[in-house]
């Protein structure tokens, strides 16, 4: 029983961890592409970054079409713009965490 808590615990640790890099990775997103700093990335501002990370990472350019079809998908409620709950989605899908 001891080591089924002790996994578990283990595990709790790890995703607390997780959850704090993620934090700190949303915050460099928004301090960096969150240009008129309302808390939201606008279609414009989330164009942008999604084409930076296609870029640095070497995946394969997409339409613009494309990414306004991505973009509307993870814009959840339909606001034109992304929070930082819709964008932890898409970091999640990317990193496979």
């Amino acid at each position: 029983m001891t080591a089924v808590f002790q996994r578990s615990q283990s595990q709790i640790e790890e995703e607390e961890e997780i959850n704090k890099a993620l934090e700190e990775c949303l915050n460099d997103i928004w301090d960096h592409y969150d240009q008129d700093r309302n808390g939201l990335l606008e279609y414009k501002e989330a164009k942008r970054f999604l084409k930076d990370v296609m870029k640095e990472s070497g995946m394969e350019k997409i339409s613009s079409s494309e990414i306004k079809k991505a973009f509307d998908d993870f814009d959840s409620d339909g606001s034109g713009a992304l929070s930082k709950d819709e964008m932890k989605v898409i970091i999640r899908m990317l990193t496979g965490i």
